[in-house]
């Protein structure tokens, strides 16, 4: 067959069965016309296949076995029982399948056994499994592991149900049914069997499906029991008897060392519903049909079901009362299964006397090969509780965290022996009773020898890990020279166990025990060489307090016993140099009674009893330890080291009683501090400082210290202690303040605090109660607080306006103004004069502008400042018969002069600066001729006017608008109003009465025009270009050479000249004259710079 829907049932059913698709595709041709029909739209939806011998009918028993080779076979299901595995298809497409299918068409899979038994293993393998991992590991928010460990244990006890279940459907036998004519013929009555009985045909018939009965009853009943002949064997299925319909026949209960108890009552319960299967048909009326034909004639078939029957209602009764005792112990056993071996420790005083009850009542469960088998089994389950706990963390136990496994170890261990030991107490208990009862009289090598080898391999692997653990915690104490390389050396040893292939908990592999030995061999070497070690270590150690301590480690991590001997005997040797520790600390106490050394930030008293504490603490706990070992008490030098000792504890706590005393006696001293003001101010220099006492601190802290050395601290300091927040929240606070205070003034400018008089004067009626009135036990300083907080803060809030007025309204625009330079003086050009005295003259005018602005912004921010200050003037006290606070008018007024002065200075150095820049740039010496090093300002020409060379403009001209310019600047000034009514320049006293806004002309000019400064600049201004004259003239000089050329008559030099009748030669003598002359003229510079001019000779 080539079709490819085939190929694709060949190839799935091959893997199912492990066989190749080659080996089946014969016995599929032969299914072919069963087959075809799955791959159409109206055909079968599915298809079951089996691979497995065809079934073969005993003749004589109905039984049904398989014999013969396996072929592949379609089923359904229903009829024909499985056995092994059994392949499935199902059609996904309505449509039908085609050649060229998708594989998503059909869905294919296997299954084994029945339902039941299949849903049962799905539940019990994987499901049940899992759960038991997610709980150990936790089930996110359900936190109650009692509800986790009760639905783990439900779907367990689900498994058992659903394998019980199976188990009945399976464990039944079916009865050969007479042939219908008989049935159907013959009505269920005596005369009707009696008759039937005289035909031989029918009694033949009824015989021989009688004795099939029987012989399937006999195998029923006579099934052999593995508890009494120990040769039970579970048997394959295909070997096992069938009944009738080819269902296997039930063998005994199974000895297999992984069964725990649930299969014995499994086993019964089997074992009950297979005989309850044919009692039940035997009610049937078919079979009391056969029955009663037979008994009517007295055949020798039914003589044998006679002698049968009753053994099959014996069988029947025990398997009932077996099942009903197993019933009542299965609650005690469930532990066995549900939980870990700590809860099935508790449990076992309860399944023993449960098992105890059931043999001693039992009718049929009482012998002792059952009771063996069934300990047996209960030793078994117990064993794989152990396995599994043991392995929950991974399937190896190396990667497992070492002191967990090791706990789990000894409660496997601890399980044994509590099992063990409450059996023997119920052996010897049943033995003690008169009458006595059914003794434990069990094989109880067979019933412990495999739990006891589990627990001696338990034994050995928690003595292994202990060890591993030991050396862990001392690769710790790097500090012990050589440590290092011991520990090195014994992790080597464990990492060559660790390679070693079998599993740890395998107690039935004998090579372990082997290279357990070789094991404990190299540890015992490792541990004489760790005495060594731990001996010399103890050499180097002179306290007795820290060999205790070091010891105490050792012991705390030896766990072998040959290293706990050789500590025991180091405490001998300790106690021995305790004794001169007592009497070190003796002399110590002795030389520094009267003035012990302190702790850092210790307060003295606290740090004296400190002391004396620790030295009784170095000696205490030492004592305390050794008078807990018998042995060490025993020794005779122990009565004069304990009377040292109560001599030198005696004298400490003596120490401690005294200073405690005299400190309680001072507090009420100390707390005088407390009725003192909150401030106080400096003798000298009248600043405010905070007034707390240092011994109000120093009491605090040594009640403080005092409470944590549980030293007895008296009710008045404690209540001290109790404020200690509040006093130094106190404290702070009145701190902060004076710091608030004292920055508050530094910010207060000097000329504005007249004006702030009022307010300076409220804050200081604010501070003051807690100068005079307030202590530090005072109701009401937060109240204080709080009001010299809200008049700091308001007045900070005023000076800062205050400030930032005075800086951004009034000092900018004084500086602003005291900048201003009121000309314009080109620096990379030249000017006319005509150009000099227009710029000059509009640049003059733009400056005094500018001045009388700022003049009149400096006065309203004077004015605007006032009104601020007038504006937050602090308010009177409601009922307070004091008059409203007001601004002293003299201190206005003189505010105001103040300023008013500074902006005239300001005024008046912006024009000697002005003066200044002009003078130095007029009155420039620098002349380099044609070159210069500050360009020249006025640009002016020399031209010839016959019969002279002259400059123009003139020098006079320039001098006079210079000082025009001077002039324009001076009187600058005249724009801006007097205003602050005070006298500007400070040359006369303020005079009461007199208007200086008004007088002469009611500006700033006339103490500018008045200033000498100015006027001696005004006076070098005049004279500027004065300085350059002679320079000027005597360039000018320079020209006379050339005047001839202008002063004679050039026609009568010509005629003169020809009047001579020159020749050639003096023809070119005078050309060669004038050339020379022409020559000399065209080397002349065409500028030449004399300080502030620059001379342009191009005119002339």
């Amino acid at each position: 067959m080539g079709d490819a829907r085939v190929v694709f049932l060949l190839e799935k059913i091959g893997e199912t069965f492990g066989v190749s698709p080659d080996e089946l595709r014969g016995d599929m041709d032969g299914l072919g016309d069963k087959v075809r029909p799955f791959f159409e739209p109206e055909g079968p939806p599915k298809l079951i296949f089996v691979y497995q011998a065809p079934d073969t009918v005993d003749p004589k028993t109905g039984a049904v076995t398989r014999v013969g080779a396996k072929r592949l076979a379609l089923t359904d299901g229903d009829g024909e029982s499985v056995d092994g595995r059994a392949a499935y298809f199902i059609r996904n497409n309505p449509k039908g399948i085609t050649e060229k299918f998708d594989p998503k068409d059909i869905s294919a899979g296997s299954i084994k056994g029945g339902v039941l038994s299949s849903f049962n293993a799905v539940l019990s393998q994987m499901f049940h499994p899992a759960l038991r991992v997610q709980h150990s590991t936790g089930w996110g928010k359900l936190k109650s592991k009692s509800e986790t460990e009760d639905f783990v244990g439900n779907v367990r006890r689900f498994g058992a149900v659903l394998k019980e279940a199976a188990a009945s459907v399976d464990a039944t036998v079916q009865l050969e049914r007479p042939d219908q004519k008989y049935v159907d013929s013959i009505p269920l009555k005596p005369l009707a069997f009696k008759d039937a009985a005289d035909t031989v045909e029918t009694v033949n018939h009824m015989d021989s499906v009688l004795l099939k009965w029987v012989a399937a009853a006999e195998a029923c009943v006579e099934e052999t029991v593995a508890d009494e002949n120990d040769e039970n064997d579970a048997g394959a299925a295909n070997d096992a008897p069938r009944d009738a319909s080819g269902k296997p026949m039930m063998k005994g209960a199974s000895d297999d060392d992984d069964m725990g108890p649930d299969t014995e009552l499994e086993y019964w319960r089997q074992r009950m519903g297979l005989l309850n299967s044919i009692i039940d048909q035997t009610k049937t009326d078919e079979c009391r049909l056969v029955l009663g034909v037979c008994m009517a004639a007295r055949s020798h078939a039914h003589k044998a079901w006679k002698q049968i029957d009753l053994r099959l209602t014996d069988a029947s009764n025990e398997a009932k009362d077996n099942v009903k005792y197993l019933t009542t112990i299965e609650k005690a056993l469930e532990p066995l299964y549900a939980n870990g071996p700590k809860e099935v420790l508790e449990g076992v005083p309860s399944l023993l006397s449960n098992v105890k009850m059931m043999y001693t009542i039992a009718r049929y469960y009482h012998t002792n090969e059952r009771m063996t088998r069934l300990f047996s089994k209960i030793s078994n389950q117990m064993l794989m509780c152990c396995k599994t706990h043991l392995l929950d963390a991974g399937p190896d136990p190396w990667t497992h965290d070492k002191a967990e496994l090791l706990a789990k170890l000894r409660l496997t261990i601890a399980l044994y022996d509590k099992y063990y030991s409450e059996y023997q107490a119920t052996k010897e208990k049943l033995a003690s009773q008169i009458p006595k009862p059914r003794q434990f009289d069990f094989n109880e090598d067979k019933i412990f020898s495999r739990f006891g080898l589990f627990k001696r391999r338990c034994e050995k692997l928690a003595d292994m890990f202990s060890t591993i653990i030991q050396f862990e915690e001392l690769a710790e104490h790097k500090e012990i020279v050589g440590m290092e390389v011991l520990i090195t050396r014994f992790f080597r040893i464990v990492n060559e166990f660790k390679r070693k292939p079998y599993n740890l908990l395998d107690f039935q592999q004998n090579v372990f025990d082997r290279d357990y030995m070789e094991f404990i061999v190299g540890v015992n070497e490792l541990e004489f060489s760790l005495q060594e070690l731990i001996n010399k270590a103890f050499e180097k150690i002179s306290s007795t307090e820290s060999a205790l301590t070091l010891l105490g480690q050792f012991t705390a991590v030896m766990r072998r016993d040959a290293l706990k001997d050789d500590l025991d005997n180091k405490y001998i040797k300790i106690f021995r140099n305790y004794a001169d520790d007592l009497e070190s600390v003796q002399k110590l106490y002795e030389k520094h009674k009267h003035a012990p050394p302190l702790p850092r930030n210790a307060p003295p008293i606290a740090g004296d009893i400190l002391w004396s504490r620790q030295l009784l603490r170095r000696i205490e706990g030492p004592m305390r330890y050794f008078a807990g070992m018998e042995s060490i008490m025993a020794m005779k030098e122990s009565k004069r080291v304990v009377k040292l000792y109560n001599r030198v504890a005696t004298a400490l706590m003596t120490y401690e009683t005294l200073w405690h005393q005299a400190w309680v006696k001072g507090v009420e001293d100390s707390k005088v501090g407390l009725r003192a003001t909150l401030l106080v101010r400096h003798p000298n220099t009248g600043q405010l400082l905070v007034n707390f006492d240092r011994e109000i601190g120093q009491l605090i802290r040594e009640s403080k210290f005092m409470m944590r050395m549980d030293v007895e601290v008296p009710e008045s300091a404690r209540i001290v202690l109790a404020q200690e927040d509040k006093f130094k929240s106190y404290y702070n606070q009145l701190t902060h303040t004076i710091n608030m205070y004292i920055h508050l003034d530094d910010e207060i400018a000097p000329v504005t605090r007249p004006l702030l008089k009022a307010h300076l004067a409220e804050l200081e009626m604010m501070v003051a109660p807690g100068t005079t009135d307030l202590t530090w036990t005072s109701t009401n300083i937060d109240m204080y607080l709080k009001r010299v907080h809200r008049t700091i803060d308001n007045l900070e809030l005023v000076v800062s306006k205050v400030n930032d007025m005075l800086h951004h309204r009034i000092d900018d625009n004084l500086k602003d103004a005291a900048r201003i330079i009121m000309v314009d003086l080109p620096k990379d050009e030249l000017v006319t004069l005509e150009e000099f005295a227009a710029i000059q003259t509009k640049h003059v005018k733009e400056a005094a502008d500018i001045l009388a602005i700022k003049s009149e912004e400096v006065r309203r921010g004077c004015d605007d400042l006032v009104e601020l200050i007038r504006d937050t003037m602090p308010e009177a006290e409601p009922g307070s018969l004091m008059p409203l606070p007001t601004i002293d008018d003299e201190a206005i007024a003189e505010f105001k002069a103040h300023f008013a002065r500074l902006m005239y200075s300001a005024v008046l150095h912006s024009t000697r600066k002005s003066f200044d820049v002009l003078k130095q740039r007029i009155a420039s010496k620098a002349s380099g001729g044609f070159l210069f090093i500050e360009r020249p300002l006025f640009d002016v020409d020399v031209e010839l006017s016959v019969p002279y060379v002259q400059m123009s403009p003139s020098l006079d001209d320039v001098q006079r608008a210079v000082n025009g310019v001077a002039k324009k600047m001076l009187n600058a000034s005249r724009s801006i109003k007097r205003w602050g009514n005070t006298d500007l320049n400070g040359d006369e006293e303020n005079q009461p009465g007199v208007d200086y806004d008004n007088l002469g002309t009611g500006t700033f000019f006339d103490e500018i025009a008045s200033d000498m400064d100015v006027v001696k600049l005004c006076l070098l201004l005049t004279g500027a270009m004065h300085g350059c004259r002679t320079s000027v003239e005597q360039y000018l000089t320079t020209f006379t050479e050339f005047d001839f050329l202008y002063l004679q008559d050039l026609q009568q030099a010509y005629e003169e000249f020809m009047a001579k009748k020159p020749n050639l030669d003096m023809f070119e003598t005078e050309l060669q004259k004038y050339m020379s002359i022409e020559k000399h003229i065209g080397k002349i510079a065409p500028v030449h710079n004399i300080g502030a001019l620059s001379l342009e000779t191009q005119p002339l």
